[in-house]
């Protein structure tokens, strides 16, 4: 079990929806600091100060950067381990869902994701965690585990990050470093993603598609996704992935086993 008390964590995405809600409850679960990054200064400040009057005001920071740029990422890796001189725990939350512009939703959903996961998994969290072990949280989607016809590309960006997540979390990688790898997959969830627009489908003939979708699943508040995610930092196990839906008890989802045919 990873014990989530006295820990130091780094949310991109943090300061809104389903990143916002795990933030809030590594928080209530005993968090010695976290660090929220976003790109939308004014919502993260607004963050800030209700985490910080409900939660201390030494244990949250705000950050700036924008998740497909590594060099400003890497900015508020070392804002964390300058302040809280230790980082535990990484969540990579921040997502769009916008299929019409395609080079953003794979830049911010898929690159960002392996930008975090790899600054890391290969110095950050080795070098500054104040335990044995420490941890990385994708945010993937059920869209990543099966076909999502009404928006291919974010969903193929999720498929993506499941395939990232299982191969830095095999056990071999694990053993380099004690660095746990693991995703959940949140089916619909109410957040600011699912605030349709014109560029959320590619072209008009997904609407009634998407529609077909929508209106036939149980939409999950973020809360319901944030409590779970906590509960996976701490017991899951590295590689695995997390189908946290329709405000349901969650499971991990299961994969054909096979060897490695590489190495």
């Amino acid at each position: 079990m990873f014990e989530i008390k006295g820990k130091v964590g780094l949310v991109t995405g943090g300061t809104s929806g389903i990143g916002l809600a795990i933030s809030r409850e590594l928080l209530e679960m005993g968090l010695k600091g976290i660090v929220l990054v976003g790109l939308n200064v004014d919502l993260g400040m607004k963050v800030l100060e209700e985490l910080r009057r409900e939660f201390g005001d030494n244990k949250v920071l705000f950050v700036k950067a924008d998740v497909r740029q590594k060099d400003e990422l890497e900015d508020a890796f070392k804002v964390a381990v300058s302040t809280f001189k230790n980082l535990d725990i990484v969540v990579n939350s921040a997502g769009i869902l916008k299929n019409k512009r395609i080079e953003d939703t794979i830049d911010i959903n898929l690159k960002g994701t392996i930008f975090s996961a790899t600054l890391a998994f290969e110095y950050y969290l080795p070098k500054y965690k104040s335990g044995t072990e420490g941890v990385i949280l994708n945010v993937a989607s059920i869209t990543g585990l099966e076909p999502f016809d009404s928006i291919p590309i974010y969903a193929s960006t999720k498929w993506a990050v499941v395939g990232f997540t299982r191969s830095l979390g095999t056990e071999r990688q694990y053993m380099r470093n004690n660095i746990k790898v693991l995703a959940i997959c949140p089916g619909f969830t109410t957040t600011p993603i699912l605030d349709f627009d014109e560029d959320t489908l590619l072209n008009s003939n997904y609407v009634e598609i998407y529609k077909s979708v929508t209106n036939s699943v149980i939409f999950q508040p973020a809360s319901h996704v944030g409590k779970a995610a906590a509960f996976i930092v701490s017991q899951g196990k590295s590689g695995s992935m997390w189908v946290i839906k329709e405000n349901q008890p969650i499971y991990e989802a299961k994969f054909e086993d096979r060897k490695l045919c590489i190495g």
